[in-house]
């Protein structure tokens, strides 16, 4: 040991460099020897390790990456929605290439970096596919909380706990659950069994073995992944607002019939003119409306009309009134 020491003083000396790295708070470093990547790493720290040119080391940072993406899906019912999804992630020293046995994130460049980005982007938007499809939009809305649990198992779990289930020993009191849930049981299954899901993706962190294959193929740790509150996407947003429309265009179709009956019987009109009355009332541009039509005794009946919060009739002798809010005001004219 001491003639070791020795050796690595007296190399310092002769090279001119330190054989001691130093690794920053918050890294991890891949060890090299003439450039060659090395199959352990270094922790934050010192460490020693040959000098350059003959020794190297890469240092990677653990600071957590984010990325972000608007995703537009389909559910059940055709609506649309949209959400703003965020998966934090970062390089993980305890994955390595299967092969090499090196750091699987050491040999991610730049470039490949922004690839991973996109890769995620269209994972995430394929996943939130799978969930929604499945289900009606308000029963998507009314279970938000599950939703997160499935896509955080889908993107960061293996071993996905809804296509290798087994009632006996879930845990579930009175499971019926097959052991490979169907696609449209899948959020009833995260919603009663989500006690087992937290756990798996909780231990997740500490078993390498169990990171799903898009964390795997990266070398990545993918951290919890949110999403902000879903909303009909603009397409949707316009086809319910001209449901809407019909739907209250339909209401006052139904409120003039029901008007013009009931201006027949009150102020003894004919159909037409009862129709007429009743389209000068709806004029939304008036607050009241004076319409003089011709009985058929001969003489004139003057009605008086309030707004459509509250109307009055009234024949001109004051024999018949039917009142259906705020007083109204009569006359011949």
């Amino acid at each position: 040991m001491y003639i070791l020491v020795l050796i690595l003083i007296i190399g310092a000396i002769l090279f001119g460099r330190t054989f001691f790295w130093k690794v920053p708070k918050n890294h991890y470093a891949v060890p090299m020897i003439f450039g060659e990547r090395k199959s352990f790493n270094f922790k934050e720290g010192l460490h020693i390790w040959p000098p350059s040119p003959i020794g190297d080391i890469q240092r990677i940072s653990l600071a957590p990456r984010l990325i972000e993406v608007d995703v537009i899906f389909q559910l059940k019912d055709e609506l649309e929605m949209t959400t703003s999804v965020a998966m934090p992630y970062a390089p993980d020293p305890k994955l390595q290439d299967p092969n090499t046995k090196i750091n699987k994130f050491s040999s991610i460049t730049e470039n490949e970096e922004a690839i991973l980005k996109k890769n995620a982007q269209t994972f995430l938007k394929e996943k939130f596919g799978i969930i929604a499809g499945r289900v009606e939009s308000q029963t998507f809305l009314d279970n938000l909380a599950t939703v997160g649990a499935i896509l955080n198992a889908m993107m960061r779990l293996k071993n996905l706990p809804h296509l290798n289930h087994d009632k006996t020993t879930c845990g579930v009191s009175g499971c019926t659950m097959e052991k490979m849930v169907p696609s449209n049981k899948i959020l009833s299954f995260y919603k009663t069994h989500w006690q087992i899901v937290k756990a798996l993706i909780d231990n997740e962190k500490l078993c390498p073995e169990e990171r799903s294959t898009f964390e795997e193929d990266w070398g990545i740790d993918i951290g919890r992944i949110t999403f902000s509150q879903p909303r009909y996407s603009t397409e949707t947003q316009k086809a319910r607002e001209s449901v809407r429309q019909a739907e209250k265009r339909t209401g006052a179709v139904k409120e003039v019939i029901g008007l013009v009956a009931q201006a027949e019987t009150d102020a003894h009109l004919e159909p037409s003119d009862a129709q007429a009355l009743v389209e000068k009332v709806m004029d939304p541009q008036a607050s009241k409306a004076y319409l003089t039509i011709q009985g058929k005794g001969g003489e004139g009946n003057v009605l008086v009309l309030g707004d459509l919060l509250g109307r009055k009739t009234q024949t001109q002798d004051g024999e018949k009134k039917t009142k259906r809010g705020d007083k109204g005001q009569g006359g011949n004219r």
